[in-house]
């Protein structure tokens, strides 16, 4: 995406540039082409490099900072809460809904 991005902002730097100068046509399409070409092999190395710092960084911080097992978590909630999952349903109250009767709305109001 970068080298995409960089690429065509050199094609139309350098066809800006020859269209100001008065260069002929052709050869500041040529020129364009040139520069967008070379653009986009530095732009592609410039975002391979940036992809291979961030993954290390990611891979870093993953290191650093490991992501609890999902069976550690379930435990530990257990424990907080001295019961399981199913103990937990099974002891929920029912919600209801209200208590008095609601009357019906006329279709004139």
């Amino acid at each position: 995406m970068i080298e995409t991005c960089f690429a065509l902002v050199g094609f139309a730097a350098a066809v800006t540039v020859g269209a100001v100068v008065g260069s002929a046509m052709g050869v500041v399409i040529l020129h364009g082409l040139l520069i967008m070409f070379i653009c986009w092999i530095i732009g592609h190395a410039v975002g391979v490099l940036a992809q291979r710092t961030v993954d290390q960084h990611i891979k870093q911080y993953k290191e650093l900072f490991p992501m609890p097992k999902a069976e550690t978590q379930a435990s530990d909630q257990d424990d907080q809460t001295g019961m399981s999952d199913q103990e937990a349903v099974a002891t929920a109250q029912p919600v209801t809904g209200p208590t008095e009767e609601v009357s019906p709305v006329s279709p004139g109001v």
